[in-house]
């Protein structure tokens, strides 16, 4: 592992840390450094600001659970993924009551990419369009960003096996009958 990588997990470490007991938007660079006994021109060596590394905390955790994931796998993945939230509970719970757009468009931008493949999966005979498709994808994406959010946003209460299997449920129920519904009205 490079220096810089080790110094960048550091950060985030840090970041974290601070997050445990306080909210995103009242820690400093100045905290995060001052926890690693670090000076502030290390962090913008490595990062702009501290949004940039909340965007790379988010990246690089959440990467190992959607690098493959597939219209087949993807309950599985959300699960693992809630749980990994989970883990880290106070970390997400405070930085997103500080602000969940950050989260909120990772979270959406991975999902409207899954639910995108999966419009296209399930339009065999292409009756849709590219906007159509897209518009699909938006629909699903932003109901389930919007479930997990909530779910975080409210201390993260109900189960995660709970949560997964409701949503693989109603996002499997939900893309047939508005596909078939869709095809069916624009024969």
């Amino acid at each position: 592992m490079s220096k810089a990588l080790i110094t960048r997990n550091a950060l985030a470490a840090s970041l974290k840390e601070l997050t445990a007991t306080n909210l995103f938007d009242k820690i400093t660079i100045a905290d995060i450094t001052g926890n690693l006994g670090l000076n502030r021109q290390t962090f913008y060596y490595h990062f702009a600001d501290k949004l940039e590394l909340l965007y790379w905390i988010y990246d690089s955790e959440a990467f190992v659970i959607t690098c493959d994931l597939t219209i087949n796998n993807w309950g599985e993945k959300l699960n693992l993924f809630l749980k990994h939230l989970r883990s880290d509970k106070m970390f997400y719970v405070n930085t997103i009551k500080c602000s969940k757009e950050y989260f909120e468009q990772y979270l959406d931008k991975t999902l409207e990419e899954l639910f995108k493949r999966a419009a296209i999966e399930l339009d065999e005979n292409n009756e849709l369009d590219e906007n159509e498709t897209v518009l699909v994808a938006k629909f699903m994406s932003k109901g389930l960003t919007g479930v997990i959010i909530e779910w975080i946003r409210d201390g993260m209460k109900e189960n995660e096996d709970d949560i997964t299997s409701i949503s693989v449920k109603l996002v499997e129920n939900t893309k047939r009958v508005v596909y078939k519904q869709y095809v069916k009205e624009n024969k």
